[in-house]
Formats: structure tokens, C-alpha cells, sequence
């Protein structure tokens, strides 16, 4: 019993005298480094930030912390180390941030750490993976920027759900270590990657907003086929992607669309469940032809803009758009547009309360006078393109008959698959379906009145 309690006593006269940091600490040279354990005897566990750099002298080593078991933040900024060894005891962190430490390869040392809040990664240019972080279960943030040649982060293929990421203008090919990725409750950005797709967000359930930009050599984003609602949707400058298969199941946006500066995309079919946007932003995308795939949006809540479409020629998707919502028109530039006269259209351009621009169109629709006039002729004819035409039976089995009414008279039809790929093109008012694999299709439909896009499905 006496050594019982002698135990204990010299055991509580260890941890008193424990002195870590009470504030935040910076450690500006080796030495301090070195003589952590000396200058704070018995401090395993930091509650407060830990700031390392190396701008006033080399830092070449960080052995001189391996008595830390946890730590809150630690920033590690511009040293000379070439491995994280002296980190190996700390089994949780906060945030870690490394910025501009170019003798690093790996994270070698942190193989004990099991949780941490985040990571932000910024200028380590010969950093090439995160070997290392082997144990990591949990994780809150992920940001990783210009980092030359960072092409792996395969060990984080237990992380299931993040608060944040972001990647941007590193050397990633592909996103291994994301596999089982299920929600991220913030944003997702990827941009200026070497990445062909985005197939490892496969298993991705929920996210409030994605911004997919720059990403060249870009060619599918069907990764994010599970995806029904967000807060913003960006698909921009991504010039080697040909269609938007992967947004098939997004509902709903409720702040901004913004599609942009994709040059192979040529129509918005795979936005085919879309009712409900905030802003909608339709700008510089070479080849698009027309809005085929926005025939069920219902409600744009603040901004329409169609701007610098220079192949835009059919803007007959937006016509059941409701009208009462919007409080922004613009539609510019777009030098091959000659007729946008639908209800939506027509029914904005007549709301003072509706901010209106409309120039640099082709002749039709190139003012808001002209278009009023066209609306004029509308009339109270009510006339709807996709209504005045009917493809059945709808779904089909066998042959598909295309009529239409209102002097509509449909010139030709072309038939997409969900990958964007034409199977299909016809002068006949009959298709016949019954050698078609089963699923979804989109007829787009050449009338003497525009053209309209449909969605059929094959059973």
C-alpha cells in the first residue's frame, strides 16, 4: 500500500510538472527545435498551435518533438527537412499545414497519426504522395495546391466523409485513395489537374457544392452520377469534355448553374432533371447548338445568361420555365440565335420588374424590340414546340411513330444514347427501336420552327 501511494504522488508530481506552451508557439531555428523537451519538460500533448519555419535559419530536422503524442495546428513552413521523422508519435493532430518545404517526398513520420482535422498542402514541389499517413481514419479538410508533382493520395482510402475538398494545379491523373468517398458537406473544387475523369467519385452520395474548372485533358465527369441537389454547380473550361453525362440526376441548384468555355459540349442534355436553379449561367461554349436537356426546368430564381454561344441557334428548352421567379434576362452574343421567343421568354421581356438584356443576336433576336414583335405573333395562340409534337408509344418496345400539329412539320431527327453518342439519324416520321438495348435516349427533333429535344425510353 505504501508503494501504492508513493507511485501515485511521484506519478501527479510528473504530470504538475508538465510545462507546455500556454499560447501559441513558433519555432524559428534548429536549436529550438532540438531543446523543445529541455524548454518544456514533460509536455507531451499541445493545445495550442505549433508554427515551424525556416525563413531565418535552416531547419533541417524535427527529431527534437518526438515526445509529442498530440498536437492542435501545426504549420511547417519553408524548412529544409526531408521527411517528417520526430512526428512519429503524435497519433492525433489538427490542422496541418505545409507550405514550400521542397526536400519532402512523402510524409514519412506520421504513421502513428490516426485523426486529424485537415490538411493544407501548398508549394512542396517535389512532394509526389502521401506516403506515410498509412493509419489515417478520419479527416475533416482536404486542400492541396500547386504542388509540382503530387500525383498520390491513395493512402487516404479510408476517408469516407470531409467537410471540404479542394485540388487544384498539382500532377493528379486520377483521384486513387477517394474510392470510398460518400459525402462531402461543403464545397468540392477540382481544377488546372492532368485528370481524364472523375471515376473515383463514384461512391460520392452528397455534396453542397462542386466547381470543376480548367481541368484540360478532362474527358467524363460521370463520377458524380449519384449527385441530386447542390448549392453551386461549375462546369468551366474544361476543353476536352464532350457532354455532361454524370448530371443526369441533379433536381435541384439552388444558387448558381454556370456552364462555360466547354468547346465540345453541344447540348445540355444529361441536365435532363433539372427543375430548379438559382441563377443560370449558359456562356462561351463553342459548339453548343442548343439547351436540349433543360425542357424540365421550371424555376430560375434570380439570373438567366446566355452570352457568347457563337453556334447557339435554339433556346426552345427554356419555354417551360416559369416566369414569375425571374430577375434577370440576359441574352447576348450569341450570333447565330435568331429566334428565342417562348411563353418564359416572352412573358419576361414584357415584366418591368425583370432587368433585360438582349443584344449581339442575330436578327430576330438581337433587341427587345424585336422579340416583342415576334412575341406579338405568338399571340394567344400558346403555342409550345414539344407540345405540338408527340413521340409514341413513349416508352417503346418496338417502333416509335413522331407527329405533330400547329403547322409544325419535323425535317429530320437525330438520337442520342445517355453517353452522348449519336446512334441514329432519320428523315422518317418511324424509328424502330426493337434493336436498341434498353434505357434512356434523346431524340433531338429539326422542325421548320426549331428544334426540340425529347427523352424516350426503351424497354
Amino acid at each position: 500500500m505504501k508503494q501504492l501511494i508513493t507511485y501515485l504522488f511521484l506519478l501527479s508530481c510528473t504530470v504538475g510538472m508538465a510545462q507546455c506552451p500556454t499560447a501559441d508557439i513558433m519555432l524559428t531555428s534548429q536549436a529550438e527545435i532540438d531543446n523543445f523537451a529541455t524548454n518544456y519538460p514533460g509536455c507531451t500533448i499541445l493545445t495550442h498551435e505549433l508554427k515551424i519555419e525556416g525563413t531565418v535559419s535552416s531547419i533541417t530536422s524535427l527529431q527534437g518533438l518526438s515526445v509529442l503524442t498530440e498536437v492542435e495546428d501545426l504549420v511547417i513552413f519553408s524548412t529544409d527537412v526531408t521527411d517528417l521523422m520526430g512526428l512519429h508519435n503524435i497519433t492525433s493532430m489538427g490542422r496541418l499545414t505545409f507550405w514550400l518545404n521542397q526536400g519532402v517526398q512523402d510524409l514519412t513520420g506520421l504513421t502513428a497519426l490516426q485523426s486529424m482535422d485537415g490538411i493544407d498542402f501548398f508549394g512542396n514541389n517535389n512532394m509526389i504522395g502521401f506516403n506515410g499517413l498509412d493509419n489515417i481514419q478520419s479527416m475533416n479538410t482536404l486542400h492541396l495546391f500547386e504542388n509540382d508533382n503530387l500525383q498520390d493520395i491513395s493512402q487516404l482510402n479510408a476517408i469516407t466523409e470531409l467537410t471540404f475538398l479542394t485540388i487544384g494545379s498539382n500532377l493528379f491523373s486520377n483521384l486513387s485513395g477517394l474510392e470510398n468517398l460518400q459525402s462531402v458537406e461543403g464545397d468540392i473544387a477540382i481544377s488546372v489537374e492532368p485528370i481524364a475523369n472523375l471515376d473515383e467519385l463514384s461512391n460520392l452520395e452528397s455534396v453542397g457544392s462542386i466547381y470543376i474548372s480548367s481541368n484540360e485533358e478532362l474527358t467524363s465527369i460521370s463520377g458524380l452520377a449519384n449527385i441530386e441537389t447542390l448549392e453551386d454547380l461549375f462546369i468551366i473550361k474544361n476543353y476536352d469534355l464532350t457532354n455532361l453525362v454524370g448530371l443526369e440526376n441533379i433536381t435541384t441548384v439552388t444558387e448558381r448553374v454556370r456552364i462555360g468555355y466547354n468547346n465540345l459540349v453541344n447540348d445540355l442534355s444529361f441536365l435532363n432533371n433539372l427543375t430548379f436553379a438559382g441563377d443560370l449561367e449558359i456562356y462561351d461554349n463553342n459548339n453548343l447548338q442548343s439547351l436540349a436537356g433543360l425542357e424540365n426546368l421550371q424555376v430560375i430564381d434570380g439570373r438567366l445568361l446566355v452570352v457568347s454561344n457563337p453556334n447557339l441557334n435554339d433556346v426552345s428548352a427554356l419555354g417551360g420555365v416559369s416566369p414569375t421567379q425571374i430577375e434577370e434576362l440576359i441574352i447576348s452574343n450569341n450570333n447565330n440565335l435568331a429566334v428565342c421567343v417562348n411563353q418564359f421568354i416572352c412573358t419576361a421581356i414584357d415584366n418591368p420588374a425583370v432587368s433585360k438584356t438582349i443584344a449581339g443576336n442575330s436578327e430576330g433576336c438581337s433587341s427587345i424590340p424585336e422579340i416583342q414583335e415576334a412575341c406579338l405573333l405568338l399571340g394567344t395562340e400558346d403555342f409550345s414546340l414539344s407540345n405540338s409534337i408527340s413521340l409514341l408509344p413513349n416508352p417503346v418496345t418496338h417502333t416509335l411513330t413522331i407527329s405533330s400539329e400547329n403547322d409544325v412539320r419535323v425535317e429530320s431527327v437525330e438520337v442520342y444514347n445517355v453517353l452522348g453518342q449519336k446512334v441514329l439519324q432519320t428523315v422518317k416520321n418511324t424509328i424502330d427501336f426493337s434493336s436498341f438495348p434498353q434505357g434512356i435516349y434523346f431524340a433531338k427533333l429539326h422542325t421548320n420552327r426549331g428544334v426540340v429535344s425529347e427523352k424516350i425510353v426503351k424497354e
